[in-house]
C-alpha cells in the first residue's frame, strides 16, 4: 500500500452489553489485507487476550470475537479512513484522517464507560479528533501497544499491564450511597470506591456538605455495573425528600 491509497478500517466489534471499549489507531497492512484485528502474527494483542478470555491467536477468529463480546469487550479504531504508507502510525497523513462515528456508536452500546488506548496515537487521535464531540463521562487509559514496533516493552511487561488494567475494569463497579452527618442531614454521593470515599469523608476530605456539618454514618448504599446508571439514581435520590430517603433506607 503507497501513500496514495486510501485505507479504509473494519466496523466495530461491539454487542449492545459492551461495557469496555479497546482502541487501535488504524488496522495494519496484514490486519487490512486479512480484514482481521492484530493479524500480524507478532501483535501480542490476542496473546494478552488468550490470557484473560482464552481467546487465543490459534482460535477461530469469529469465535474469538464473539467471546470478547460475550465478555463486554467491543473493539473498533479511531480513523475510518487515512492515507497512510505502510504500517506505522507516524506515515499517516493526518491531513486525510477521517474518525469513525463514535457518536452512533456510544448511542449503541450506552454501557460503555472505559476506553483503552491501544498505543499512544489512537488515544493522540481520538483526543484530538473525537473527544470534544461527546457528552458521554468515559475514563480514558492509555496501555503500552501491542504492536512488534513498540520494543520498549517486552512481551511479558505488556501483558501484566494490560491484565492489570483490564481485570480492575471488568470488576469496576459503581456505588450510590446516602450518609447522614453529625447534626442528622442526608447526603446522597457517588464513588466507584466506597471504602476510599468512607475514609474522605471521614478525614475531611471528601465533599464539601459533609466538611461542614461532619461525618456521622453510612447509612444506605446501592451498586451498579455502569457509571451512568449510578449516575442517574443519585441524582434522582438527590431529587427525593427526607421522608422518600427515609423510607428507602429502613
Amino acid at each position: 500500500m503507497n501513500r496514495s491509497t486510501l485505507l479504509q478500517s473494519f466496523p466495530c466489534v461491539a454487542s449492545s452489553a459492551a461495557k469496555i471499549l479497546i482502541l487501535g489507531s488504524m488496522p495494519g497492512e496484514r490486519s487490512l489485507r486479512q480484514q482481521k484485528y492484530y493479524a500480524h502474527p507478532q501483535n501480542v494483542f490476542w496473546d494478552i487476550m488468550k490470557g484473560l478470555f482464552g481467546v487465543g491467536r490459534e482460535m477461530n477468529y469469529k469465535k474469538k470475537l464473539r467471546i470478547l463480546s460475550q465478555n463486554r469487550i467491543a473493539l473498533w479504531d479511531v480513523v475510518f479512513q487515512c492515507r497512510r504508507r505502510g504500517s506505522l502510525d507516524t506515515n499517516i497523513s493526518m491531513q486525510s484522517v477521517v474518525p469513525n462515528d463514535f457518536a452512533s456508536l456510544f448511542f449503541r452500546c450506552p454501557q460503555i464507560d472505559t476506553v483503552f488506548f491501544n498505543g499512544h496515537k489512537a488515544e493522540e487521535l481520538f483526543r484530538k479528533l473525537v473527544l470534544k464531540h461527546l457528552l458521554k463521562p468515559l475514563r480514558l487509559v492509555r496501555l503500552p501497544s501491542t504492536s512488534p514496533a513498540h520494543a520498549s516493552l517486552t512481551k511479558a511487561q505488556k501483558m501484566v499491564r494490560w491484565h492489570q488494567e483490564l481485570n480492575a475494569a471488568l470488576k469496576r463497579s459503581f456505588h450510590v450511597y446516602i450518609l447522614q452527618s453529625k447534626n442528622g442531614k442526608y447526603y446522597t454521593g457517588y464513588t466507584t470506591d466506597l471504602d476510599r470515599r468512607m475514609k474522605q469523608h471521614r478525614t475531611g476530605k471528601g465533599a464539601k456538605f459533609i466538611r461542614g456539618f461532619g461525618f456521622g454514618k453510612l447509612l444506605y448504599q446501592e451498586k451498579y455495573q455502569t457509571k451512568s446508571s449510578a449516575l442517574k439514581r443519585e441524582a434522582e435520590i438527590k431529587g427525593w425528600s427526607r421522608a422518600q430517603k427515609e423510607a428507602l433506607i429502613s
